[in-house]
């Protein structure tokens, strides 16, 4: 009687403790492959910056726009020489 007791209350106190650690490091992993969403005041900065980084690139754009219209109309032989060249290579 007394060794059965023993002997199962080894296993319990050796299973469990290894089921308990084994179980817990799975749920850590799933719990690191779940997205998780994210606050909305992070997702509007986000979305300032990027309208930003949109805004200065059509800034640019319209500017360069702007030079290659002016350049087009004091020098056109320069710029058709030049998208010549551009088209060749």
């Amino acid at each position: 009687m007394k060794d059965g007791f023993f002997e199962s209350m080894l296993i319990i106190f050796l299973f469990f403790p290894f089921c308990y650690f084994y179980l817990k490091i799975i749920f850590k992993s799933l719990d690191k492959m779940v997205p998780r969403p994210r606050p909305k005041a992070v997702l509007d900065l986000e979305a300032e910056t990027i309208e930003e980084e949109i805004s200065l690139e059509a800034k640019r754009r319209a500017e360069m726009m702007e030079k290659v219209a002016g350049l087009s109309s004091k020098q056109p032989e320069k710029v058709a020489s030049l998208l010549a060249t551009w088209m060749v290579s």
